[in-house]
């Protein structure tokens, strides 16, 4: 084929992301090619990139927050079941808004990385999905994060704490995390292996479906961002994400306004005379 022929055909994938995957999948193939001799030249080089959309901080007020555990208390207590409906839902969500971290290193959190009387936790794991020997997909906790600066101690509030502590008393808490498959998982799944993310959101999906809120745990890490940032500045947001530079916290998970310069005096001949 020839690069206008592959530009119409890609042009006429309409959702960008599937065009960009298709893009991607044929320019890698015909790579392939190039590499082993079958053909001699790349057209899918030539044809139009698509950008990815820039992402957007966003982060949830105080007051829809308190609504989002309002409509999970009541949404555990709607069926009599034993425990309740997932019952860790929200000690997971106070302890993911107070330590500003990635929801799959919480779900990666060991109690031996639980430091109760410093209010630490020490976040050195994340839980992962890839084929396993046998081609299947599974669940790994993967013994680092996902940057070399992402393995750091967070102080919680006092509030997070609690949570971890109530989280003890249940039966996963620290005397039965050695139960759980790695031990000692502070939230492990109802089986006691790792909890997938998908089911925690499938979870907020069934809780907060008559709220009118777009939610999902991610928001919860760019809501302690914002809120480190506007206090503490941008370099202890920086810290407190595990993120390599200043840069990534701001573009992506810190939402502010961007402020002007302040220009006020060149408008000076504009102030009313009366």
């Amino acid at each position: 084929g020839t690069t206008p022929i592959f530009e119409h055909h890609l042009q006429a994938i309409k959702q960008p992301s599937r065009r960009r995957a298709a893009r991607v999948l044929l320019r890698g193939a015909y790579g392939h090619g190039l590499r082993i001799g079958i053909v001699t030249s790349n057209p899918v080089e030539g044809t139009t990139p698509v950008p990815r959309p820039r992402p957007t901080a966003a982060a949830i007020t105080p007051a829809d927050m308190e609504t989002v555990r309002g409509a999970i208390r009541a949404w555990q207590s709607a069926t009599p079941l034993t425990g309740g409906r997932a019952p860790y839902l929200l000690h997971f969500l106070d302890v993911l808004i107070g330590s500003g971290a990635r929801p799959n290193e919480i779900l990666g959190l060991r109690w031996e990385d639980v430091d109760i009387p410093t209010r630490q936790i020490t976040l050195r794991s994340t839980v992962t999905r890839h084929s396993g020997e046998d081609g299947k997909s599974h669940l790994f906790l993967q013994a680092a994060t996902k940057t070399a600066r992402g393995f750091r101690a967070v102080t919680l509030p006092d509030w997070s704490m609690t949570a971890l502590e109530l989280q003890r008393l249940s039966p996963w808490g620290e005397d039965g995390g050695n139960l759980t498959t790695p031990p000692g998982l502070v939230f492990p799944s109802s089986r006691g292996g790792l909890m997938d993310l998908a089911n925690v959101r499938r979870s907020l999906r069934d809780a907060l479906k008559h709220t009118g809120i777009a939610f999902h745990p991610y928001l919860l890490r760019s809501t302690a961002l914002t809120a480190v940032a506007d206090v503490y500045g941008m370099v202890a947001a920086r810290d407190v994400a595990g993120h390599t530079t200043t840069a990534i916290t701001e573009s992506h998970y810190v939402q502010r306004a961007a402020v002007a310069p302040d220009v006020s005096g060149a408008l000076g001949d504009y102030r009313p005379k009366s």
